[in-house]
């Protein structure tokens, strides 16, 4: 059996996701493969994995100037090699100690902290294991990512790959394949399922449904857009996904009992949103790559609302530059931006031509083979 352990941070969901992806569709290839997640920052100390952890959570989703500063500073190259040395001080003897008791046969990282310990680790301990870095921001990151430049990288885009390269990635070190999601979109499903779905989740099968949706901390100001078209003379229906974010679910309860006339759906903590996605007309979500590239694949209009600068700004100019939806912070206007995805016939068949001519696809078949035929072994010290 060939082991892969597929290493990952728990810094906003994103990197798991992608890690649980890629170790789902290992197992449906290859019988002869057994793909182990791994959390890099297991038996760290517990200030360690707060920072990252829940600082990066809270800052970029909560208070968005103060993590605007921290990207900035962090961005100048003495300040981001001291971050990434102080981190690796850390957690490099536990990961020692793993790598050197698990034995595996290639190591996957989707994070950037976890790149420069693993790789001197193989080195030190003259270790033949192939090392695979992929970058989980498919058109913008944060140059912390290639602070450490040895290495075999994966991106989303060509135009990460020229940033990359930018900042002294090998060429020849770096391949271009599609963004990683969840299996299940690999395909969108057909209208009469939609309408079935429609039925079991209790929303009319012949009106639009939108859909309001930022990730497990729900959408920052997601019961202002809600309670904006809850208020509009729009015959739609509603459904906001509030995940862990219990504040967003009270406020947003609220909103539904308050306008009684329309169909507004508050959910939690949801594992449908696959179904959710394909039932709606149009979703309103934040910049992150995951949610922005699955309601495109399910040819899904987009109204973006915020997104995390920097990293995430490469995903708003992608759907801005491409007519794949709007960035609309005002709800009072992103009122008139859904009329127009949902009722302007000339607008909603561009958009669906512009996301038709986009090809986006799940690229995490082609990524789990490029990982099962992978060799490149990186220069023993």
């Amino acid at each position: 059996m060939m082991k892969i352990v597929l290493m990952y941070v728990k810094a906003g969901a994103g990197h798991i996701s992608a890690a649980r992806a890629l170790s789902d569709e290992l197992k449906a290839l290859y019988n002869d493969v057994e793909p182990i997640l791994y959390d890099g920052l297991e038996g760290t100390p517990n200030f360690v994995r707060d920072v990252i952890e829940k600082g990066y959570s809270t800052a970029s989703n909560f208070f968005p100037p103060i993590w605007d500063l921290i990207y900035l500073t962090s961005k100048l190259g003495v300040i981001r090699s001291l971050e990434v040395d102080i981190v690796s001080h850390y957690i490099k003897e536990n990961l020692r100690n793993y790598i050197l008791n698990e034995k595996p046969d290639k190591i996957v990282i989707d994070h950037f902290f976890l790149v420069k310990p693993v790789t001197e680790i193989v080195k030190e301990e003259k270790l033949r294991i192939p090392v695979l870095v992929i970058a989980t921001d498919p058109f913008t990151c944060h140059p912390i990512w290639f602070t450490y430049k040895d290495m075999y990288l994966v991106v989303f885009s060509e135009r990460m790959k020229r940033y990359a390269i930018k900042n002294g990635i090998k060429e020849d070190r770096i391949t271009v394949l599609p963004i990683i999601l969840n299996r299940k979109f690999n395909s969108k499903l057909s209208n009469n399922e939609i309408l079935e779905l429609k039925k079991k989740y209790g929303f009319s099968t012949d009106k639009h449904m939108v859909l309001i949706a930022g990730g497990g901390e729900g959408l920052p100001r997601g019961d202002e857009f809600l309670g904006a078209l809850a208020e509009s003379d729009m015959d739609i229906e509603l459904s906001i996904v509030c995940g862990r974010n219990e504040i967003l679910k009270a406020k947003s309860e609220a909103i539904r009992d308050r306008y009684k006339d329309k169909k507004i759906v508050v959910y939690g903590f949801v594992d449908f949103m696959y179904e959710l996605m394909n039932m709606s007309s149009v979703v309103i979500t934040k910049g992150g790559p995951a949610t922005v590239m699955e309601a495109l694949i399910l040819e899904k209009p987009l109204i973006i609302t915020s997104y995390i600068w920097e990293q995430e700004k490469g995903n708003v100019e992608f759907v801005e530059e491409n007519r794949l939806g709007f960035y609309e912070t005002s709800p009072k206007k992103a009122v008139n931006k859904v009329k127009t995805l949902l009722f302007d016939e000339n607008q909603v068949k561009a958009f669906r031509e512009n996301i038709a001519k986009a090809n986006i696809r799940n690229g995490t078949t082609d990524i789990a083979k490029f990982i099962y035929s992978f060799n490149g072994l990186l220069e023993q010290k």
